[in-house]
């Protein structure tokens, strides 16, 4: 185990793994989790920034690298966290009944330089918080994933996964299809399906990874089975804890260990004092093993680490994670927090041992008792599943509530728009609203009254069916500046500079009129040779691939918005839009066949049939268009063209644009 001093070398530890491949997916947990620091600071990291340039990336920047590795963050609603903002990733707050969502682990999933699958864990004390990554005394260790790691991994994903199932089936009610802000469902299963099938043979040399996850029909301790693989007994014991049960609840734990001494190591608060519950003090005096305080030599920050090392005649035996040593951690499994350690076997334990000093118990000055961690909420009374769906431009949100805390409520809004909660059958409350926005919104409030004081309850909003420009990840694509930069192109050299050149869809600029209609055929043809010239030029680039320069589904994007904005207040066309767009979009359609045979299925013939239904709809006004042609009338001599010439004419028209240019 390398010996990092802060979680983030130990995170830049596991992206150098990847150094020249490439980084799947990532699973980061957390208790606590604060938005603008993951944002700012973690995702520059996994953008490739070092840690000193780390502030350097816009957010355009970031999701720009970020754009094939997808991302989740899930961590515990009862701490109100923070709303996301424009940076691309999934959230997921998830919950527990009377207990909270507490592993700390970054999982990482991928394909080294050489092209092997790999997956890289870390499990720590440190939450996603400044706090967490640059002020507390923490713990972490890295390892790679083999068979016992995976095998742990899996039912943690599978609960996950069938949380984010749940709550999206909660509100989807009628909406059909849905895909939710950084696909949260699809990498939990993408994760899953890797460690499944590329983690199947044990690893010595990494440590064993140990979940607790809560199971009516698991009569144990969790410590019990942290303990479960030492077979020699135990001399002595080291425990470092923040946060500590009463002795009712610890002395149970603390005699199954049977060990001969026990050092506790607990925390110093902000205030200066060790805390130490009193009741935990006096059943040390009186116990059978010998016992002393400890405490870390270097004393200069709060120690939010949580680690428990066992000494044998033969090894020591260090645990360390998210585990505080309080009965929600460490007691039974039947109920209680979710958690994960890392359990090592060591030969050595004097470096362990270097670290701390003892402590006179008479010089010693208590805190208070307290046996809840600092700031940790109580269990809301409030649960809301929320989610805006950009398609259908609708809100909807269920609450679960006590009908007594529902009484309780003066005022529910969203984006300032009042919402009115109807009871349903199940018992859960149901709101729904149809209203646009221009930005996402990520959080629903509840104004309710608590002891005669108004208090917030604060929820999270899911995005749904939203395009990254919608997002805000990036600004919307302008077809005019797709359109001027492919007639621009070098098919062979590329964009300068590697990048969209300047004035392309990837720049904001001032709006163009373009209420006059040029009819320029001969420059779309152009453009669309040179994106196809240049796609079977550079058969690395994937062309359905929104995060391509010059991607069809970039383009298909900036047609689709520029569309809608010509359309009149009632939804139609001019009669130049629709014989310009139904030519354009007919030569679209034939690129994307052509570059559709050397890419995955799925991918492109999703947007083929997109452009094929936008083809549809014009079809009819088109042909409507060519039958009332005075030229065509005057060209075959005729005062009317019947359909089946139309049919002739339109027939002849797609068999010349599938055909030629190549």
């Amino acid at each position: 185990m390398k010996n990092n001093s802060l979680i983030r070398n130990t995170y830049q530890q596991l992206l150098d793994t990847f150094d020249g491949g490439k980084i799947e997916s990532l699973l980061f947990t957390s208790f606590n989790f604060s938005a603008c620091f993951f944002e700012n600071n973690i995702l520059p990291l996994t953008a490739g920034c070092s840690i000193k340039e780390v502030g350097s990336l816009q957010a355009a920047q970031v999701n720009k690298v970020l754009a094939k590795t997808k991302i989740t963050v899930v961590c515990d609603r009862s701490t109100s966290p923070e709303p996301k903002n424009n940076y691309r990733y999934g959230q997921l707050a998830v919950g527990l009944k009377d207990a909270f969502f507490h592993p700390k682990i970054i999982l990482a999933t991928g394909t080294l330089e050489n092209g092997m699958p790999v997956a890289e864990l870390i499990v720590g004390s440190c939450n996603l918080t400044l706090s967490g990554w640059g002020l507390n005394r923490e713990v972490a260790g890295i390892c790679k994933v083999g068979k016992q790691q995976a095998d742990n991994l899996l039912p943690l994903i599978h609960w996950i996964s069938n949380i984010a199932k749940k709550q999206i089936d909660s509100i989807k009610k009628d909406d059909g299809e849905v895909e939710e802000e950084g696909n949260v469902r699809k990498n939990l299963v993408a994760i899953e399906s890797f460690l499944t099938n590329n983690c199947k043979e044990e690893i010595s040399a990494s440590p064993n990874f140990i979940l607790r996850l809560p199971n009516k029909n698991r009569d144990e301790n969790y410590l019990d089975l942290l303990t479960s693989g030492i077979s020699q007994p135990i001399n002595s014991c080291r425990i470092v804890s923040p946060f500590w049960s009463n002795s009712e609840h610890l002395s149970p734990l603390l005699e199954q260990l049977n060990s001969k001494h026990i050092d506790f190591v607990p925390s110093i608060n902000h205030a200066g004092m060790h805390c130490f519950p009193s009741t935990m003090r006096d059943y040390v005096k009186d116990s059978s093993f010998s016992a002393a305080y400890q405490g870390f030599k270097n004393n200069d920050r709060y120690t939010h680490a949580k680690s428990v090392s066992l000494n044998t005649k033969d090894a020591t035996h260090w645990f360390i994670g998210s585990a505080n040593f309080t009965k929600a951690a460490m007691g039974n499994m039947k109920r209680g927090n979710i958690e994960a350690m890392l359990h090592y076997s060591l030969e050595n334990k004097a470096t362990l041992n270097a670290d701390f000093e003892d402590l006179d118990e008479l010089k010693i000055n208590w805190a208070e008792d307290s046996e809840v961690e600092d700031g940790a909420p109580e269990v809301s009374s409030y649960i809301t599943h929320a989610a805006y769906n950009w398609k259908t431009q609708s809100f909807v949100c269920v609450l679960e509530c006590s009908d007594v805390a529902f009484k309780k409520i003066n005022n529910s809004h969203f984006n300032q728009q009042s919402l009115t909660f109807n009871k349903q059958d199940d018992g859960t409350y149901l709101a729904k609203l149809n209203y646009g926005v221009k930005k996402p919104i990520y959080t629903i409030e509840l104004l309710y009254l608590d002891n005669d004081e108004t208090m917030v309850y604060q929820g999270l909003v899911s995005q749904w069916n939203a395009q990254d420009d919608e997002l805000t990840y990036n600004p919307k694509p302008k077809l005019s500046n797709i359109m001027n930069d492919l007639r621009a192109l070098d098919p062979v050299k590329g964009p300068k500079g590697g990048g969209g050149s300047k004035g392309s869809s990837t720049e904001t600029g001032e709006e163009e009129d373009e209420e006059n209609r040029v009819f320029d055929f001969f420059s779309i043809y152009q453009a669309f040779y040179k994106q196809r010239k240049y796609f079977s030029e550079h058969q690395d680039k994937d062309p359905f691939n929104s995060g391509e320069v010059f991607s069809l589904s970039l383009m298909f994007r900036a047609i689709s918005l520029e569309v809608d904005d010509r359309k009149s207040s009632s939804g139609d066309m001019n009669k130049e839009d629709v014989i310009y767009y139904f030519i354009f979009l007919s030569e679209f359609a034939s690129t994307a066949k052509i570059l559709a045979a050397n890419f995955t299925p799925e991918k492109s013939n999703d947007l083929i049939d997109k452009i094929d239904i936008a083809l549809a709809e014009l079809e009819t006004p088109f042909k409507k268009l060519v039958g009332e042609s005075q030229v065509l009338k005057q060209f075959l001599h005729t005062d009317s063209v019947d359909q089946k010439t139309v049919e002739s004419m339109l027939g002849w028209f797609k068999e010349q644009v599938d055909f030629t240019h190549e």
